[in-house]
């Protein structure tokens, strides 16, 4: 008795023509970041220009330096919901990261007080929520300066 009979498949030879065609191919690839300000406007007509029709994933990277003192505001989060919305409606894929800091300079841009972390977090949250089906991974998670750099 054979544990693993063995089946006879025919073979047959096919013929792919090379080609210099780019392939979209949904979550693989090489990505960009997108770096916004979050307290500043976004400015969707120039983003609209930057895309690639190959790219299907996108580094988005969001400072809250603006908001170091306190809550994010209404327009804050008027702009973070626009720019999830940009991606998600370009269909791609969003890898999201929150930072405090674009400059080096965490000490001055990060937040003193974790309460307002914490604010930062839970609103940020809610508008993550709104595209969760387009965000496959969120990086830093608001670890700043010592959690990714020491």
């Amino acid at each position: 008795m054979k544990l693993f009979p063995r089946k006879r498949t025919e073979m047959s030879s096919a013929a792919y023509p090379e080609s210099r065609r780019t392939l979209k191919n949904p979550g693989c690839g090489w990505y960009r970041p997108f770096i916004f300000k979050l307290h500043e406007p976004i400015d969707e007509a120039y983003l609209s220009t930057t895309l690639c029709d190959t790219e299907s994933i996108a580094l988005v990277e969001i400072s809250l330096e603006g908001y170091r003192e306190g809550a994010i505001d209404k327009a804050g989060r008027d702009n973070m919901r626009a720019i999830m919305r940009f991606f998600a409606e370009a269909g791609l894929d969003i890898i999201l990261r929150m930072t405090y800091d674009l400059d080096g300079k965490a000490m001055e841009k990060e937040p003193l007080r974790m309460e307002i972390v914490f604010s930062h977090m839970a609103a940020v949250s809610e508008l993550i929520e709104e595209h969760r089906d387009r965000v496959i991974l969120i990086q830093g998670l608001f670890t700043g300066n010592w959690g990714e750099m020491h």
